[in-house]
């Protein structure tokens, strides 16, 4: 089953299909919230973070985008946020993650 089949079953609720789909981007998700946190259970911790809230807006996902960069947006977010929670300014506050893994 390609990516988009399973994100569209995935907005269906097919919840098969979605564990599939983390199965396929987990390794990126983490390597970025990693790259931010420079932490591997900190980035475990968020990547866990960026599923849950994959799930919760994948409805808003919008077929003719780049889920790719639609995943990379919600980890960078939540990565810094996480971090800014943390207090972990002096590796996540002050540099550039617009390139990041994508």
């Amino acid at each position: 089953m390609d990516e988009r089949e399973l994100i569209r079953k995935s907005q269906a609720g097919d919840l098969r299909a979605f564990e599939l789909l983390v199965l396929q981007r987990r390794a990126r998700v983490f390597r970025i919230a990693r790259q931010i946190l420079g932490d591997d259970e900190e980035a475990k911790d968020v990547a866990q973070l960026v599923f849950i809230r994959l799930w919760q807006s994948l409805a808003r996902y919008r077929e003719g985008g780049s889920f790719g960069a639609y995943l990379h947006r919600i980890t960078v977010n939540l990565a810094l946020a996480f971090a800014r929670r943390q207090g972990i300014r002096e590796r996540a506050g002050e540099r550039d993650f617009a390139g990041l893994e994508e």
